[in-house]
């Protein structure tokens, strides 16, 4: 047990050292972040001129890091960050579900400069999977060094390096967790374990990424059904169910805002329309064995078959490790196959066949919801992780191996093809048919791709085939060099295993150093532009970033939404205006001008000369001439506009137009004769008639995240319009008394109110799910230690 003890503690600092050495560059440097790649834009790209370290993670960097940054100012401040009200006009920040606000390593971005806790979060992730994994195969194997194998190998797996900084990983890094709990729970059939389940199942929710979870549960789930066959214990089963439901009721404070926030979102919609044929295309098969061999984003040159689909950072998902493509299809020799079952073993290979892309199966898994909504292509995660699983158990059984073993298995391989030649060339033509059908069906994309393939490699990325070559050379050939010399007893088992441990931790620095790149000098760096709108636009809105999260982090308003779920009702109202690509992109155009006015955009920066920028999406190299706008600020590679015609972020109207849907107040927002600045429309006012309006003044006493503060002035009965977004759980307050908030021109707020004279006007967010889930998960945590502890009479 003592012994035991303290291989678990060397392997875990074995892990934690490796680690440390891996991240040392961004030790030295103070902290990880892509945000560099923001310093090649305007209105950055005069602060310091500097190689971008990875172009690839341009998402992180304008908007994971944004995210982490708010999570600690607010936790700072004293708050829940429930709300930004910086971007979209107005988001749920908490419901979005990928800020990731209850993760529990996310806290630290509260406690430590933004910087040092960088650096700690993804140490920590990390940590988590190798650990992990190291102690699952440890309950399998009962082998340490195997087990060590697999937790480096999963620590550096492709799909753990390439989502490093988003929010993947922080639900991926938990799948050695749930199968061990899973495992332990079964053999032993302690409820004990069930606790720990419960609370992994929880803190992955709390990660942020629902379709990772959504895999990695599917693949827990199959584990748990095979084992409740296997060993017909119907009742450890549904005490294993009862324990998942618990496990999601604990994550209810973060669970039940997202799924209110999902079903009222554009995102949805989108994602149901989303469904592939083919799981993975045949290019990708290539960089799943050689991960550089088409380049590398660190390199500044890597090949992009189909923009958008195939970049690094999806075809390398299913990279496992050099070692562990070699060792796994050894596995199928190990003797341990048989204390598992051949139910496991058929289960594994269907997966890993079917996941490697045998249409039947995708087509099937990508019709079915809810994964078809989500995107599949990442399941590569699980291919990979059961890879590096087989790895280990080949490898288990490779230190045993002696050479009069090798040459009896050399034997027998011979006498059975021998035996069985007739089956095997039938089956070799069965299967060379359907290879030749399925390529056939290909034919056009094959050979276009060949030749691409083919110029790629030989002209443009010679550096890519030459290191990746030389990585998969050096791996391949100190396997074999380590083989030869077990089965001659030059070494003992031990020893090879320890270099076995060495070269898969080589394997993965070599291919995925600085992935992730270290951050030297000032982050979130401000530029004059940027301090011009920050001293002078108050609460209006300004329109300076290509992408809208970062307006986050500079606490300016600005109406692009980086996040990846969009509220419908602004998403309808914004595609009107001319927003792109759900929001990330809006072009200021004399057509959608006036919406822009309406929505109080006071401030726009426009690029000095044409660029071809596909993340600063205004009018470049044109000159500025839209009515109402006049040069506020000459900048180095921008200038600041000021919009005269621009309303105010609240208003009265002299005239509300009852309506009877969205797609009704749309219409009439749309005609080129509504007059956006003295008339709304509002919906669900059936039981009230607005007469009588006057022309009030209203203007913002406070806006903070979770209230806004409003005096309004009204001579007689006035209509009250603030163009923040009208979601659920904003209540309204006038003069202390709760009044009704109206759905006006079908995304933001109306209030009437009836009298004349000086009134305030409150607006506080309430997010009733989330404390509905903060209930609901203290109820679960006490039936979870009651299912855990409590004796369960026969």
């Amino acid at each position: 047990m003592a012994q035991n003890a303290r291989a678990h503690i060397a392997a875990f600092l074995f892990l934690a050292a490796a680690l440390v050495i891996y991240f040392f560059p961004a030790i030295k440097a103070g902290a990880l972040s892509a945000f560099d790649y923001n310093y090649a834009y305007p209105p950055f790209e005069t602060i310091e001129p500097r190689e971008i370290g990875n172009p690839l993670l341009s998402d992180q960097a304008i908007g994971g890091d944004a995210q982490k940054y708010y999570i600690g100012r607010s936790l700072r401040e004293g708050r829940v960050p429930f709300w930004n009200p910086y971007i979209g006009l107005g988001t749920p920040f908490l419901a979005g579900g990928q800020s990731a606000v209850l993760f529990p390593p996310n806290l630290l971005f509260a406690v430590l400069p933004f910087g040092p806790a960088s650096i700690a979060v993804a140490v920590i992730k990390l940590l988590l999977a190798g650990t992990g994994m190291y102690f699952l195969v440890w309950a399998l194997l009962k082998n340490h060094l195997a087990a060590l194998f697999a937790g480096v190998a999963f620590t550096f797996c492709g799909f753990n390096i390439v989502w490093l900084g988003h929010p993947h990983t922080n639900v991926s890094i938990w799948l050695p967790w749930l199968l061990l709990f899973t495992w332990q729970f079964f053999e032993t059939k302690r409820r004990l374990y069930l606790l720990p389940y419960a609370l992994v199942v929880a803190i992955q929710f709390f990660g942020g990424h629902i379709e990772t979870s959504l895999h990695i549960l599917s693949l827990t789930a199959l584990l748990a059904i095979v084992l409740t066959f296997a060993k017909k214990v119907w009742l450890s089963f549904f005490l294993f169910v009862a324990a998942s439901i618990l496990g999601f009721l604990l994550a209810a404070p973060q669970l039940f805002p997202f799924i209110e926030y999902l079903l009222n979102s554009w995102t949805l919609v989108y994602r149901s329309a989303q469904v592939r044929t083919r799981y993975i295309p045949l290019p990708w098969l290539v960089p799943s064995i050689f991960p550089n061999i088409f380049g590398n984003p660190t390199w500044h040159s890597y090949w992009v078959h189909q923009p958008g689909a195939f970049n690094y950072n999806e075809t390398v998902t299913g990279f496992p490790g050099t070692l562990s493509l070699l060792l796994a299809p050894l596995a199928l020799f190990s003797k341990k196959w048989r204390r598992w079952g051949l139910g496991i073993i058929l289960l594994i290979a269907a997966i890993i066949l079917g996941l490697l892309g045998v249409p039947p199966f995708f087509t099937f898994l990508s019709k079915v919801p809810p994964f078809s909504w989500t995107l599949n292509k990442r399941l590569l995660l699980i291919t990979s992780f059961l890879l590096v699983v087989l790895a280990a158990m080949a490898l288990d059984w490779l230190v045993d191996l002696r050479a009069s073993d090798f040459r009896r298995l050399w034997e027998k391989g011979r006498n059975w093809v021998g035996i069985h030649r007739r089956a095997l060339f039938l089956g070799a033509t069965a299967l060379a048919v359907l290879l030749a059908v399925v390529l056939l069906s290909l034919f056009p994309e094959i050979r276009a791709l060949g030749i691409k393939v083919a110029g790629k490699l030989t002209l443009n990325f010679q550096k890519g085939p030459k290191q990746a070559f030389l990585e998969f050379g050096f791996v391949f050939a100190a396997f074999i060099i380590l083989a030869a010399l077990k089965l001659k007893n030059l070494i003992g088992s031990k020893l090879l295993l320890v270099f076995i441990v060495i070269i898969a931790l080589l394997n993965g620095f070599l291919y995925s150093w600085n992935y992730n790149p270290p951050f030297a000098g000032e982050l979130f760096a401000t530029t004059p532009e940027i301090e011009y709108v920050q001293q002078n636009a108050g609460y209006d809105r300004a329109l300076i970033f290509g992408r809208g999260s970062l307006a986050t982090i500079y606490e300016i308003y600005d109406p692009h939404n980086s996040d990846s779920l969009v509220y419908y009702p602004v998403y309808q109202f914004m595609d009107l205006a001319g927003a792109k690509n759900r929001l990330r992109e809006l072009e200021v155009t004399f057509e959608n001008k006036r919406f822009l006015d309406f929505l109080n955009v006071r401030y726009f920066a426009f690029q000095k000369e044409k660029e071809e920028d596909l993340h600063f999406a205004f009018e470049k190299g044109k000159e500025v001439d839209l009515p109402g706008l006049e040069k506020a600020f000459e900048g180095s590679s921008v200038d600041i506009y000021r919009n005269n015609n621009a309303l105010a972020r609240t208003f009265t109207v002299e005239k509300v137009i009852k309506v009877g849907s969205a797609n009704e107040a749309l219409k009439l927002l749309g005609s080129e004769n509504s007059d956006l600045k003295n008339t709304v429309t509002v919906e669900g006012a059936d039981d009230i008639e607005f007469e009588g309006l006057s022309q009030g003044r209203v203007s913002i006493q406070s806006l903070e995240p979770e209230r806004v503060s409003l005096e309004a002035s009204c001579p007689g009965a006035c209509f009250v319009v603030m163009t923040d977004t009208n979601y659920p759980g904003w209540k309204a307050k006038v003069d202390g008394e709760e009044t009704k908030i109206y759905k006006t021109d079908v995304a933001f707020r109306g209030v009437y109110i009836p009298e004349e004279g000086t009134h305030t006007v409150e607006f506080d967010f309430v997010p009733y799910s989330f404390w509905i889930g903060a209930v609901t998960s203290v109820l679960a945590l006490m039936a979870l230690l009651g299912l855990a502890f409590v004796p369960i009479k026969a």
